[in-house]
């Protein structure tokens, strides 16, 4: 796990002069994280019966990352979460499902922008 995975790699300078240990890692990664931090709207809720998503996230029979947290958006209109994912399968509009408890309930749910709520910040503020 690192900064750009966890999605706060604006925390990591990139104009720094000093030297420091793991500046060399740190610039690797930058340029080729093997995660991203991704929204997902679920799509099929009523699926899951009511419950979130949590666990695994997949698209087909592959693993390819894991729901961090999750809740239910009343202006979006379902329930949502940010997840770890390959960044294979970051891509926003992609299908992938979640899974929300142990006996195996899978929904499918939508890689979407973060923020959920006006990511274009086109909405006029008061």
């Amino acid at each position: 796990e690192d900064p750009f995975e966890a999605g706060i790699g604006f925390t990591v300078s990139r104009a720094k002069a000093d030297d420091f240990v793991g500046k060399d890692a740190l610039a690797r990664r930058r340029e080729n994280p093997r995660a991203r931090l991704v929204g997902l709207t679920v799509t099929e809720p009523e699926a899951l019966g009511g419950e979130l998503p949590s666990g695994q996230v997949r698209s087909g029979d592959d693993q390819v990352g894991v729901v961090t947290s999750a809740c239910d958006s009343p202006f979006v209109g379902a329930p949502i979460a940010l997840a770890r994912v390959a960044t294979t399968a970051a891509a926003p509009g992609l299908t992938l499902s979640v899974s929300a408890t142990p006996d195996g309930a899978t929904a499918s749910a939508s890689v979407t922008r973060i923020p959920f709520y006006d990511p274009e910040k086109s909405r006029p503020r008061s």
